[in-house]
Order: structure tokens, then C-alpha cells, then sequence
């Protein structure tokens, strides 16, 4: 009786083994994907620009002054503005272009000098897909659309 009692035993362990190991077995685990968006993919490529300001910023300017064009050229690493003044322009008189690094920090685009200093910074007013609208030195806008 007792060599039945002992097989038995041992065959319950045997079972108890391969269900538990079936159980631990094969069992597809599902994980959250993590999707990371860097926020800075949605500037990249060429924006058009423009850049106006109010006549109670400027009340000695003519209205036909107040604003310029020019465009915004974002790449991963670079950002090209270039600004189409004109004579009697507010903004320049004259093209102009520069090249520099930018970041995006919250509502924040910076742009820094090839010195590693700060340069210009806009704060991002609004933005979707094909509009962003900006506001620097707090009197002068500028809107980029696609």
C-alpha cells in the first residue's frame, strides 16, 4: 500500500509540473507600444512666412510698411530664414538670409547662433499642420503657413 501510495504521489507531482509549466508556457504577453513623437517633425520642411506688426506699435509708420515676407526652412539639425525686405520696410530694407540651429521647448521655438548663444525666440501663439502663429518681442507677429 505504501509503494501505491508513493507512485501515486510521485504521479500527482508529475501533473502538477507539466500544468504548472503549460501554464508559464507560450503565454503571449501583450505590451504597450510606446510611441514617441519628437514635437520638432511637425516644423520640419519650408514654411512661408510673414511678419507684421500693429500700427499702435509703430504709430509713426505707414500701414504699407508693417509687414514682410519670407520663409522658414526647418531641417532635423538647421533652419534657413530668409526675409524678403524691401525699401521703407519696417523689418529691412533689403533680402536677407541666416542659418542657424534651432530647439523646441514647450511653447517655445529658439533659435541659436552658431556661437552656441541665443539667438532669436518666438512664442508659439497656435499651431497646427499647416499654420503656426508666433509672436516675438511681444509687438511683432509672425505666422508660417504651408
Amino acid at each position: 500500500m505504501n509503494q501505491l501510495f508513493n507512485k501515486g504521489l510521485w504521479a500527482v507531482l508529475v501533473l502538477v509540473l507539466i500544468a504548472c509549466q503549460s501554464t508559464t508556457q507560450e503565454q503571449p504577453v501583450e505590451e504597450e507600444q510606446l510611441v514617441v513623437t519628437d514635437p520638432r517633425a511637425a516644423f520640419l520642411g519650408a514654411w512661408e512666412a510673414r511678419w507684421h506688426t500693429t500700427q499702435e506699435a509703430f504709430p509713426d509708420v505707414s500701414d504699407a510698411q508693417l509687414t514682410m515676407d519670407g520663409v522658414f526652412d526647418f531641417s532635423t539639425d538647421s533652419i534657413s530664414v530668409t526675409l524678403y525686405g524691401y525699401p521703407g520696410c519696417l523689418f529691412s530694407h533689403d533680402t536677407l538670409s541666416n542659418q542657424s540651429r534651432w530647439a523646441l521647448s514647450g511653447d517655445t521655438l529658439s533659435l541659436i547662433n552658431e556661437d552656441n548663444t541665443p539667438g532669436i525666440t518666438y512664442e508659439i501663439k497656435s499651431q497646427d499642420s499647416t499654420r503656426v502663429e508666433m509672436v516675438f518681442l511681444e509687438d511683432i507677429f509672425v505666422t508660417l503657413t504651408r
